[in-house]
């Protein structure tokens, strides 16, 4: 199998389940308030990290 099929073969089974694992975890965070604020940390994180420099090192804040 290449790269390509291997490809075409994950978005088939993404596709698949989708809908399905959409429907289950929907109302999850609405009822885990510590999963909530643990993602709303990782978002702020990943919105410093793309404010960084584009080149060159990159340093965490501290």
């Amino acid at each position: 199998m290449d790269a390509d099929d291997w490809l075409a073969d994950t978005r088939t089974s993404y596709d698949t389940v989708a809908v399905s694992y959409a429907d289950l975890v929907r109302d999850f965070l609405a009822t885990a308030p510590y999963e909530r604020a643990a993602l709303a940390l990782f978002a702020d994180l990943v919105r410093v990290a793309g404010d960084g420099p584009t080149t060159g090192s990159r340093s965490r804040p501290r």
